[in-house]
Order: structure tokens, then C-alpha cells, then sequence
């Protein structure tokens, strides 16, 4: 039998364990491309990210009714301007326009009201527009012989300023007047500021959208 050296075994037995370092290096780099694999599997599976929406466009500001200067000007007046939507409104206090318990025109009011008709015909023409009187809840006592009710005082006010408008320029066809008596308080009538606020008239503008 033939003998075999011990250098040949030494040989051997390196080779034997260079192939399982190999195989070992092999089997790990097979496992992490297995697991990019899932990995990338996975992704594909995903559903797509869901993009945000836009925002919205900001809303452009709402152009007044009026020129800014010229409602700088009735409020230097006294005049409360108010806008809402298509609606404009303009308050006088009765003081400006009104003797207490009385329905004609003051000397200063047509001058008070010569603005607002100009307002009205060159700024807003087509518009409608009603004048709404407006008394406190006092009763009448010393000119009850003329108004035998607030409300009946409120109409009469509200149609001197009416024809003050129509006298300015305003037509008549674009004008109605309605007269509240004390029946839509803005201020407390218990008060002698809250009846001021309640003795009032309203030209209240209505532009044609």
C-alpha cells in the first residue's frame, strides 16, 4: 500500500477548508440579495404616495361700493357707512336731519344729503333705493297734534328725505320709503344714548348684481 505524505495531507485538508470559506461567503452574499430582493419587492407593492392638493387661490378682497374717499368724507359727517355684500347702507342720526318730534328737513340737512345723491347717481347708477325711518320708543307729546304715532312720524321722515334726494338729482323710480316707528331698535331703549341710536334714517342702496 502506497503511504501518503504528510505534506499531501496538509494539502488537502487547506483545500477543504478554502472551499467552505467560499460556499460560506457565498451562501451570506446570496441571503443579502435575497433580502433586497423582498425589499424591492415590497416597494413595487406599495400603493404610490398621494400627492397633496394645491392650495387654494386666495380670494381676491371685495372692491367697495364706494370710493374710499368719499365715505371718509360722510363719516366725517356723522354718517354710519355700512357695506355687505351688494348692499350699501347709510345711517343718519336724526339730530343731523331732524328737529325732535319733527319731520322737516333742518336748513344744513340738504347739504347733508347732497353727497349720498351724488353717490347714488354717478357711483351706483340703476341701483334701488329705500329710505327707512326709524324712531325710539318715547312717545310723541309736543308735536302730537301732526304724528299720532312714532310710526307715523318715521314715514313722514323718511319721505322729506326721499324727495331732498329726488330734489339732488335722484329718480324717483329708483326711490321707495318705509317708516318703522320704533319697532327695529339698534340701541337700548331704556337709555338715553341707546334711543339716540334708535332715532335714525337709513338710505339703504341695493345694487343690481
Amino acid at each position: 500500500m502506497r503511504r501518503i505524505s504528510p505534506a499531501a495531507i496538509l494539502c488537502a485538508a487547506l483545500l477543504v477548508a478554502s472551499g467552505c470559506s467560499v460556499a460560506s461567503r457565498d451562501q451570506a452574499r446570496i441571503r443579502e440579495l435575497e433580502a433586497e430582493n423582498a425589499a424591492l419587492r415590497a416597494q413595487l407593492a406599495a400603493p404610490p404616495p398621494v400627492a397633496a392638493p394645491a392650495p387654494a387661490p386666495e380670494p381676491e378682497p371685495a372692491r367697495p361700493l364706494i370710493d374710499p374717499a368719499k365715505r371718509a368724507k360722510l363719516e366725517r359727517a356723522g354718517v354710519k357707512v355700512t357695506e355687505k355684500g351688494n348692499t350699501l347702507t347709510l345711517t343718519f342720526p336724526s339730530k343731523i336731519l331732524f328737529d325732535s318730534g319733527s319731520a322737516k328737513l333742518k336748513a344744513p340737512a340738504a347739504k347733508a344729503l347732497h353727497q349720498p345723491a351724488e353717490i347714488i347717481k354717478e357711483d351706483l347708477p340703476g341701483a334701488k333705493v329705500i329710505v327707512q325711518g326709524h324712531t325710539d320708543s318715547q312717545p310723541i307729546n309736543r308735536t302730537k297734534k301732526f304724528w299720532k304715532s312714532n310710526e307715523e312720524l318715521s314715514v313722514a321722515r323718511a319721505k322729506a328725505v326721499a324727495e331732498s334726494l329726488k330734489h339732488s338729482g335722484v329718480e324717483g323710480s329708483r326711490i321707495t320709503t318705509q317708516g318703522f316707528g320704533a319697532s327695529k331698535p339698534v340701541g337700548d331703549n331704556k337709555t338715553k344714548d341707546g334711543r339716540a341710536l334708535n332715532r335714525r334714517v337709513e338710505i339703504v342702496v341695493r345694487i343690481a348684481q
